[in-house]
């Protein structure tokens, strides 16, 4: 009998690189560069969470951003929307009800992601 499923979250059961790039836009507007975004984040990433807090990561590489494009914004602020953004754009992809029931019906669990 199966006793658990673990599933990754991101980009296997929710739709999560269109949330950021919807987030990202956003925020930065519809003009920005999502690809220097994305080198920035494959340069801070490393840094946690050996050097850095995720908050100071994700602030740092908003700073490093807005820096580049020479905007005055405040930083923590830009990133504190772009996660608000990003997490009120959170969508499952279609076939994840589906096969969340599937799972739960064949370690016969009770539990149900849509209604019988």
């Amino acid at each position: 009998m199966i006793e658990a499923v673990f599933f990754d979250v991101d980009d296997t059961l929710v739709d999560s690189d269109s949330a950021a790039w919807a987030a990202f836009h956003a925020v930065f507007g519809a003009s920005a560069d999502y690809a220097a975004w994305t080198v920035l984040s494959r340069e801070w990433y490393p840094r946690h969470p050996r050097e850095l807090s995720w908050e100071d990561m994700r602030v740092g590489r908003t700073t490093a951003f807005l820096d580049s494009l020479a905007r005055p914004d405040e930083p923590s602020i830009a990133e504190a929307r772009r996660m608000q953004v990003m997490e009120a754009s959170f969508e499952l992809f279609a076939d994840v009800p589906r096969i969340s029931d599937a799972s739960c019906a064949r370690s016969g669990s009770p539990m149900r992601s849509t209604p019988s």
